[in-house]
């Protein structure tokens, strides 16, 4: 549609949809989106990073500005993740207001029609919210999921990347590999079956239906970069290639099924404390020691403190 119709001044529309008339659309597409997206996860963190190879970049002490856009870059584009243990990440903070307040304040900034960006971002992530990247800003951005999140997958992605490249191979294999006239580096990859053991421990209380997907994915990430029909098993995976998107901001089949299960799993988990929460009030009052027991009693595993 060449133009979105506004949705009015009344204080139940968020602050930064607050119009009347026919509003511009911009059309973003979704290379667009998604760089517009990244550069608003960096202006709403500051990350310390530390990594004693790169002292300019993230050292003790340096907070936003460089730092904090080159870590945070290394997280969204997946660049240079080597150099940072997101592990020890020694703390980030939010911006001193609500999410939606952030982002009106952003685009008010940064554009001079801010609503016509507003509209347009907000119709672009309608189009595009299959994508997990998407997803999981306009769920924040609506308010139906914790900002959190965000560094909670990036990390959770991260460290799962480094189980991978912590993977000892047997010679036996790298041989066979040799002998069959495997032309891909040999180092920078690994069996089908090996990245499926390490989902299963490392992501070890998913379902059997969780994993199956992955495995469904992973297939067909497989028949991209090998171009091999239906040969799994042992065959030569480039993991690391799994990782990597295109310039629309696209993620092969196997992180966008680890992102977007993470988000179903966050969802799932708010609704349910949720609920708990509701059911241990007395006089519409819960108390802290209350609100934890139901915590631990949904994620036994999560520590007390």
């Amino acid at each position: 549609r060449p133009y979105l119709r506004g949705l009015g001044v009344n204080s139940s529309v968020p602050v930064y949809m607050r119009f009347t008339g026919r509003v511009r659309n911009l059309f973003i597409s979704k290379g667009m989106l998604e760089k517009i997206i990244q550069e608003m996860w960096v202006s709403r963190y500051i990350l310390h990073a530390l990594h004693e190879d790169l002292p300019d970049i993230a050292k003790p002490g340096i907070v936003g500005g460089k730092a904090a856009a080159v870590a945070l870059r290394c997280v969204t584009r997946n660049e240079l993740t080597d150099h940072f243990d997101y592990g020890n990440v020694l703390y980030y903070e939010y911006a001193r207001c609500p999410f939606q307040e952030f982002f009106h304040s952003y685009i008010c900034e940064r554009w001079l029609n801010a609503t016509e960006w507003a509209y347009s971002l907000v119709d672009a992530m309608g189009r595009f919210k299959y994508d997990a990247d998407v997803e999981m800003f306009y769920e924040v951005l609506n308010g139906n999921l914790p900002e959190e999140v965000f560094l909670d997958q990036t990390v959770m992605l991260h460290k799962f990347k480094k189980v991978l490249n912590l993977v000892d191979l047997p010679d036996e294999i790298v041989e066979s590999w040799r002998e069959q006239g495997v032309t891909l580096d040999l180092l920078d990859c690994l069996p089908f079956d090996t990245i499926m053991e390490e989902v299963s421990k490392f992501f070890h209380t998913k379902s059997q239906d969780q994993v199956e997907s992955i495995r469904l994915a992973l297939q067909r990430d497989i028949q991209i970069l090998t171009d091999k029909e239906g040969v799994y098993g042992s065959c030569a995976v480039p993991w690391m290639d799994l990782f990597q998107q295109d310039n629309e901001g696209n993620q092969m089949s196997f992180v966008e099924a680890l992102r977007d299960q993470h988000l179903e799993e966050v969802a799932i988990f708010m609704s349910s404390l949720s609920d708990a929460i509701d059911a241990a009030q007395q006089d519409g009052y819960c108390t802290p020691i209350a609100i934890k027991q139901q915590v631990l009693a949904l994620d036994p595993h999560r520590p007390e403190e």
